[in-house]
Parts: C-alpha cells; structure tokens; sequence
C-alpha cells in the first residue's frame, strides 16, 4: 500500500443547473447548483515514511464553475492524527478536516471559489491505512434568478459589514446569531431543510461580475449542527428556525468567539410608535451584479404588529428570508424577515414577531449544540465518596473556568441533604482552584445527597451535576465494609439496596461511641420489651437484655 502523490481530475460541466429549494418557501434564493461526476480513488494508502507526510494528493477541476464543493463517498483518515487538506487553487485557502470535523460537516466540504481543489491526505508513520473516494462534487452556475420586494419604484440597499449577520447555504437565506447563554442562531423557518440548510458563512465578499457567488475563506464557514434545529414553517407571523453551527475546522473557534457580536432578542415587537425598522440580509441583487447575495442593510417604517405578525416597509430581495427585523431605535431585533409584500407601489413586507410562542419555548429548551456550556469545570482530585464518616468528613472539589467564564471568589457552595431539605455551605478556598467541602457529623445509616456550585465573574450559577438539584450525587453515612466492631445496616439508595456498617455501641448513629452511647444504654437498662427484636437498640448482644456484656461491648469500641 504506497503513497500516492499528485494527478488531477477534470471534469466535464454541463450548463443545466438545478436549484435547492425549501418545501415552502417565500424569500430564499436558493444556490443554483450542478453535482458533476468525478473519479477520485485514492486506494487503502500507508505512511511508509519515518515522518509525517503527505500520502495523496490530486487536484479535482470542473472547467468553467464559479466554485466548488467536494462531497466524500468515503474518507477514511487512518488514524487520530492524519488530517484531510483541502485547498482552493483560486484563492489559495485551505479547510483541515479531523474524523470529528468530517462527520460535523456530513463528509463535504467547505465552498471554494473558483474551478479547483486539491484534496491531500496527510499522516503519521505507522498509522491505519487512509482512503479517499470521490464521485461527485458541487458546482456553482454563472447566474440566479432575482425575485423582488421592494417598497417603492428603487432598491435602495446599501452593502453593510454587520458581524452578526450570516449568508445561510444552499439554500440561500440569511441567518443570525442572538446573545443566548450558547449564541446561536435565528432564521426563517420555510429556510430549513436537512440538505438546504448546511453552511453559515460570514463575511461574505463580493460576487462576480456575473452575479454568480463568491465564498469567503473555510475559516469563516460554520456547518450547521442539526440536532440543534427546532423550525416551524407556518406562514406568515409562524415561522421561524432555531439552531446553532459547530467550531470552525481551521480556527477552533465558535461563530461568536470569531465575530464578537450578536443580536439582543426583544422579548416582545413594540407597538407602532414611529419607530425605523432595519433588515440586514443577503438578498438577491442585479445591480450592480457583484452586490448579488452579500449583505446588505435598509430601513424604513415600521408599519404594523399584530399577534405575532410584523410588517414593514422596508426593501428586500428574495435571499432576505431569514434576515433580522431590527428596532433600529433600540439596535434590539424584534422578529425574523420572512414573506414579501411590497411591490413598485409601495405595500409592505412581513415576519415573524420575537413573541412567537413556538419560538419562546424553543429558546427556553435549546437542543444540540445550542445547550448551554457552562462557564466552570468542576473536578475532584480524590474521587467523589461512596461513603461519609458519621462523625463528620470532607472532600476536595477542583472548579476552574470553562468556555470563557472564570470563577467569582467567594461563591464555591456545597449542598446537601440529611433529611428536611438541602442545606448549604460555603466551601474554604485552599488556593490552586482547590476547595475544601465540609459535611457535618450524620446519623450512620443516613443517605447523604450532595451538589455543587459557583458562580462566575458575570453571575452565571453553575451547578455540578449540571441538572442539580433534580440530579444530584448520593453517598451513605457509615463505613463500607465489616469489622469485628460493626454492624451491617441495609439502606435503601437510588441504585437499589446498599449495606453500610455502623460501629457497634454506637447508639446515636454519629459513627462514635461516646458517653451520649453510654448514658442511652443505661436508659434501657433490663430486660428488652416485647418484641424483641428490635425493641432494643442497647441489645447489643442479641438476647434481649442490656446488661452487663452489653455494657463491655460499648467500652471495648469507645471512640
């Protein structure tokens, strides 16, 4: 199994473009796109090197598209360090995919301006075979199609540069991101679909003469996580998408970590008070050409809100769908863009309100990646306790800063629960991200819930179990396993039956015998009530008397 190094594949383009397009929709404007057959089989390949190296490289050419997309039938890497190297011969950028980043982008490619890639395969000696097959890629057409919905005889878009706003591909909507606990993103709902809606692109340059798209570079390309998609296609003031996008392949960073913005979401549409209303999107656009799809930015009247329907006027193009509906007064977005309606005549254009019930319960229990990533890491250096010493203990708990949050001082609290609800307790601080949490003395036998929490610098509480208290950590008051001074107690835990041992003579249960135990027995002195067992805890012995063997009993275990 050799390496293979470079060879090129041309492929053959017919102008017959074919075009993405959702169920429903009312203004994306979908990629026109060909898949054009190619031959790419790289064969089972080795590092026979003793080095890393480059094991297959080959240029794929499609003359004559104005960019391209690479879908993998099979992209086997070979090993935990092998990486696939992707890189636009145009514009001589590069996307670096791992086995992870292949499977968040469903095995494609980042879109590369112009008609060539080279595709390598790069590995360390000794690891697995890699294969790369290819039978197909994506190809963009030299032109769209326009549709309109401009209030008044001009358009009178202007191209804007705001952070927060994203190209959405194929299907070609806009989509943005909000200041959720994970920001995330809001589109229009009829702009969903699994094989539609598969890439956010920020930064978008400017298109080609012809208005066939142009792609930023795969460092400003985020693949859609789909298992994050909550969407309702219900018309006008029902429609609306929320989702998040994966890290970067060439970055590692997130959306926001890279743009550093992103939209406050009005709880609610204000009334009609005079205000302006600001769309920015990617729309459609014929001139001048190069302006086709890049965002661009209008305002105009706010018109009307109703229910959940908001209305404006204000220019848009189909590809606008998706875009937001921005309070320009407030700078907050107070809904989605998602249906045309103005014409040459004037009219209005419509979307959905920030009110929408759907998408306020969506918001409130977000899927995929869109849950939140807390801001702290919790560890413990010795492990978490199976068992807690009756007459008191402790454990060490590590909490650093996860996800950019760092930790308030002063806000490390452990809970627990002994019977009669959760009771709190600031942790000591031990240096080193270190803290000491201390249990108090329990009755043995006793089950213990506990959690953990802090606090970081902007006042986010993080819990540990994250779902604390409906989740929390369980431990039993008492020794694991039996001495000749023990006696075994069965206590009922969430895992089923568990045995603790509790020290024999130890009446009061806080796992001493002390003179508390001592003065106990001497209140039941004689003989036991009926029935015995168990009318006597102080029968030490078994027989139903406490007496004097039981009395040497509780000497011979004195604490």
């Amino acid at each position: 199994m050799p390496m293979r190094l470079t060879a090129t594949v041309v492929a053959t383009l017919t102008i017959s473009f074919t075009t993405v397009v959702p169920k429903a929709a009312a203004q994306p404007a979908p990629l026109e796109q060909e898949d054009v057959p190619v031959v790419v089989d790289s064969g089972p390949l080795v590092n026979t090197t003793d080095k890393r190296a480059t094991i297959f490289s080959e240029v794929i050419e499609v003359p004559d598209a104005s960019w391209i997309r690479l879908t993998f039938d099979q992209a086997l890497l070979g090993g935990a360090g092998s990486v696939l190297r992707i890189t636009g011969l145009q514009d001589n950028v590069r996307q670096h995919h791992t086995a992870r980043t292949l499977q968040q982008w469903r095995y494609t490619s980042a879109y590369f301006n112009g008609n060539a890639v080279r595709v390598e395969l790069i590995a360390d000696p000794g690891a697995d075979p890699g294969l790369i097959q290819i039978s197909h890629v994506i190809v963009g057409p030299p032109d769209g199609a326009i549709k309109v919905s401009q209030c008044g005889p001009t358009d009178d878009r202007l191209p804007s540069d705001d952070p927060r706003v994203a190209r959405s591909i194929p299907v070609g909507c806009t989509a943005w991101m909000i200041s959720d606990d994970a920001n995330c993103f809001i589109t229009a709902g009829h702009c969903f679909s699994p094989n539609g809606m598969q890439i956010c692109e920020f930064n978008v340059p400017l298109s080609s003469s012809n208005g066939s798209l142009n792609h930023p570079p795969p460092s400003d390309q985020y693949p859609i996580d789909l298992t994050s998609v909550q969407f309702v296609n219900g018309g006008i003031g029902n429609d609306w998408c929320y989702f998040g996008c994966f890290a970067n392949t060439e970055t590692g960073l997130t959306a926001f970590q890279t743009q550093g913005e992103a939209f406050d979401l009005a709880a609610t549409p204000p009334p009609v008070q005079g205000q302006t209303i600001r769309i920015t999107g990617h729309g459609t656009d014929t001139s001048p050409s190069t302006w086709n799809q890049i965002q661009q930015t209008h305002t105009g009247p706010y018109i009307s809100f109703s229910g959940s329907h908001v209305s404006y006027q204000v220019d848009t193009t189909g590809g606008n769908s998706g875009s937001p509906v921005i309070n320009d007064d407030t700078g907050e977005a107070i809904g989605v863009h998602t249906h045309g309606g103005c014409n040459s005549g004037g009219g209005a254009n419509n979307g959905t309100g920030s009110n929408n019930g759907g998408l306020q319960n969506a918001l409130d229990d977000p899927q995929g990646i869109c849950v939140p990533m807390p801001g702290l890491a919790f560890g413990f250096p010795d492990g978490l306790p199976e068992f807690l010493n009756p007459a008191g203990d402790s454990l060490t708990v590590q909490i650093t800063g996860a996800n950019g949050g760092s930790l308030e001082p002063g806000t490390a609290t452990l809970h627990y629960e002994i019977g009669g609800g959760f009771q709190t307790a600031l942790m000591q601080d031990l240096g080193d991200d270190l803290f000491e949490a201390t249990f108090p003395s329990t009755t043995c036998g006793t089950l213990v819930q506990l959690y953990f929490s802090a606090e970081t610098s902007t006042a986010e509480l993080v819990r540990n179990p994250l779902l604390a208290p409906s989740v929390v950590y369980n431990a039993l008051s008492g020794f694991p396993r039996e001495t000749e001074s023990a006696v075994a107690l069965d206590v009922e835990t969430h895992l089923g039956v568990t045995q603790v041992f509790c020290p024999v003579g130890d009446l009061d249960g806080d796992g001493l015998v002390t003179i508390n135990d001592m003065l106990i027995l001497l209140e039941e002195w004689g003989e036991c009530q009926e029935p015995c067992p168990p009318s006597c805890a102080a029968d030490l012995d078994g027989d139903c008397n406490v007496g004097i063997v039981d009395f040497l009993l509780l000497l011979a275990n004195w604490s």
